[in-house]
């Protein structure tokens, strides 16, 4: 299955006239894959997702799932957000299996099999009776991807979900989501504004710049998964780190009419597409 954005462009109007925060943006996402994307504050990453997730509908372009066109949401996709927004009044097993009870197509007890099997995914069968209140911010939010997994989606959207997280727990959760999606095959779009964390898990790492916001360069991680969390010390890792991060401070620059982007390409590699 393959998730395509094509020419996807999205504008707000205001008294001052028309504001593109995404324009001409294109890409794809396989079965399996896991693309990460990075940018500034207000590039339009989380606009992009929503309009991927159905959420928001573009005002150019489409997106398309096997090449038929994405018009609204669906259960072939699933949103994951930096808050867990679990309901408190609900115990984890109740929070993963709230989606399926308002769609009503599966028995009591096909839910309840699925927000077993879901929680059991993330390591967390033993608290599906406890509430909200009782669990930890990282436990909590294992419960809010348990709640889109339980789902079975082609594709997870992740938007920021582990920014909030303490550090010792930012990197448990990125090994579990590795963990989890590998045997599925399910794909992931993963937003964040930590590099390292967007290098660790992708399979590639869009780059995004603003005004208007659109993908800038691609970055092929050339790392095999599952991957350890040494693999950070890496020296290619550090490479593509590094270079990710010029790119960032440039196209900064470049906003701000100093136009330095494109200066400091990897060896080998062109803007718009990186390999190692």
């Amino acid at each position: 299955m393959t998730f395509r954005v094509e020419g996807v462009g999205k504008r707000y109007g205001s008294r001052t006239g028309t504001h593109w925060v995404l324009r001409d943006v294109d890409l794809e996402i396989g079965d399996g894959e896991i693309v990460t994307l990075v940018g500034p504050s207000g590039c339009g990453k989380s606009t992009l997702l929503a309009i991927v997730a159905g959420l928001t509908a573009s005002d150019e372009g489409r997106v398309l799932r096997d090449g038929s066109p994405v018009t609204g949401p669906g259960p072939d996709r699933a949103v994951v957000f930096q808050s867990a927004s679990l309901l408190p009044w609900r115990t984890a097993e109740g929070n993963v299996a709230y989606g399926m009870q308002l769609q009503r197509r599966e028995s009591r007890q096909s839910i309840r099999a699925r927000a077993t099997a879901a929680l059991r995914l993330v390591g967390l069968e033993q608290y599906g009776s406890y509430y909200p209140g009782q669990l930890s911010g990282g436990m909590q939010q294992r419960v809010n991807l348990a709640r889109a997994l339980a789902a079975e989606p082609a594709l997870l959207l992740m938007d920021e979900p582990f920014g909030a997280l303490d550090a010792l727990t930012k990197e448990r959760m990125q090994q579990e989501l590795l963990r989890i999606v590998e045997p599925s095959g399910q794909a992931v779009l993963f937003i964040t504004h930590d590099i390292s964390e967007a290098v660790f898990l992708g399979d590639r790492v869009l780059v995004m710049g603003r005004s208007p916001g659109s993908v800038r360069e691609v970055v092929e991680v050339p790392f095999a998964r599952p991957r350890a969390l040494e693999v950070q010390e890496d020296g290619t890792f550090q490479r593509l780190r590094h270079h990710i991060r010029r790119v960032l401070e440039d196209l900064e620059e470049d906003a701000r009419g100093g136009a330095r982007y494109g200066d400091h390409p990897l060896s080998g590699s062109t803007p718009g597409s990186v390999t190692r």
